[in-house]
């Protein structure tokens, strides 16, 4: 018989989907867990909010996607038999006592070998990282983009339930442990392997300058190759990209445009047909905004969100502005008090890297309009001369700005509304008092500074 499981892990809601070799989970039929592992996965997530993974059961696909799905990925395993009679109490389990401590990119065998009473059932076995829940599949493998390619089958051999990973990712650290269940039972091993994973030095790093300038791609001194950028399909970006410096505005980086920096001289751990740069395939990046309106008010608070559907996990995120690097905000690019300079077009990048090789992706233009109240209202003339009897004077209320530009005028005289709505005011000798206008449109008021007409 072929066992399979399950390996959840965290990442972004936005950004979790469920892959079936390459296609989505939609396409696949459901199937039943083992009641166990459903009340395990209800205890886990009580202790783990919105980071455990979360389990599907025969329901509708419509169902799952509903859920807060938490980056799966399903291995192959080795048979392991089914024999009846079952005593979860008589399964052994032998683990490694001591750390592992692996490099970034490296290749490790977590070693497990389990022993049972000939008769025994052990029921599904599987493993558990930092107490995320790992199940099994009794005829199908569907593997997340995230692991696919880098996760190995058991041992074929009775009693070996060795977990073998390679391409290691800093994220792939934590506390491995093997369980076993039936029915309403669980038994998970008194011991656990303690996997530490350490960053590569090969691994390149992105420094971006503050407004226009160079991206820098870099490694750490100790890393025994050089960093340089490959050039894309973008004609537009300048010569001389085997430079660890490359000159290049946001304005030229198009929508889901990619930029490639590698390591020269560095070899995969693991496998020579590793060696190659992972390929993102098809990622596209978009940016959202809260409320779906491209339109905010000055003073609001703004977040925009940088939304990409890649399982590798983003090393750094970057924004753009108009034709300047921002410094760098995260994932989220929060803006507290808007102002008119806030407006234009904004662009996200990401940066994923791994040991040799690194890409920068590109979003979309997103952009923004900043609508704000009337801006320099002022009457003119500014200081009036004093009117005799019969003498009449044009008041002339003036803005500088407004967006939108549909606006409404009002007049106050000894700050009571006076007559009139229009721009112009006609007044006399008898009118004397303190005039001021309003500018209105749909963001707000804005008054003028006071003026004084005296009659004689």
């Amino acid at each position: 018989m072929t066992t399979f499981f399950f390996v959840c892990l965290s990442c972004p809601e936005s950004q979790c989907r469920v892959h079936s070799a390459g296609r989505s989970w939609e396409g696949s039929s459901a199937w039943n867990p083992p009641a166990w592992w459903s009340q395990r996965l209800d205890w886990d997530r009580s202790l783990r909010p919105r980071t455990a993974g979360t389990l599907f059961t025969s329901a509708a696909p419509a169902l799952m996607a509903s859920w807060h799905w938490n980056y799966v990925a399903m291995v192959l395993l080795t048979p392991l038999g089914l024999l009846g009679g079952a005593d979860l109490k008589d399964w052994v389990v032998a683990l490694p006592k001591d750390p592992m401590d692996v490099q970034e990119g490296s290749c490790v065998t977590l070693e497990c070998s389990y022993n049972i009473p000939l008769g025994k059932d052990i029921g599904a076995v599987c493993w558990k990282q930092n107490r995320v829940i790992i199940a099994y599949h009794s005829d199908k493998a569907y593997v997340d983009a995230a692991f696919k390619n880098r996760t190995w089958s058991f041992s074929k051999h009775p009693g070996n339930c060795s977990l073998q990973l390679m391409g290691l990712r800093l994220g792939d650290q934590g506390t491995y442990q093997v369980c076993t269940g039936k029915g309403n039972e669980e038994w998970c091993s008194p011991g656990a392997v303690q996997l530490r994973v350490t960053a590569h030095p090969c691994r390149p790093s992105l420094k971006t300058p503050r407004g226009q300038g160079s991206l820098s791609c870099s490694v750490q001194p100790d890393c025994q190759g050089s960093p340089v950028w490959d050039k894309r399909d973008d004609q537009r970006i300048p010569a001389g990209m085997g430079n660890s410096s490359l000159q290049v505005s946001p304005s030229q980086l198009g929508p889901n445009m990619m930029l490639s920096c590698r390591v020269d001289g560095h070899r995969d751990q693991c496998s020579p047909e590793q060696n190659q740069p992972l390929q993102l395939g098809n990622l596209h990046l978009k940016i959202f905004l809260p409320g779906a309106k491209q339109v905010v008010k000055e003073h609001d608070y703004v977040t925009m969100r940088c939304l990409d559907a890649t399982r590798i996990p983003v090393a750094r995120y970057f924004w753009t502005h108009g034709d300047k690097w921002l410094q760098e905000r995260g994932q989220n690019l929060h803006i507290s008090d808007t102002s008119t300079a806030h407006g234009g077009v904004y662009t996200c990048s990401i940066w994923v890297s791994g040991p040799g090789w690194a890409f920068l992706v590109s979003s979309g233009n997103k952009s923004i309009t900043v609508h704000y109240a009337p801006k320099g209202v002022n009457i003119t003339p500014p200081s009036p001369p004093k009117l005799s009897e019969g003498e009449y004077l044009i008041l002339t209320c003036h803005f500088n700005s407004s967006l939108p530009e549909v606006v409404t005028y009002n007049w106050y005289k000894d700050s009571m509304e006076w007559k009139g709505s229009q721009k112009i005011l006609k007044v006399g000798a008898k009118d004397a008092g303190i005039y001021h206008c309003v500018v209105q449109n749909e963001v707000g008021p804005t008054e003028s500074s006071r003026i004084t007409i005296r009659g004689a």
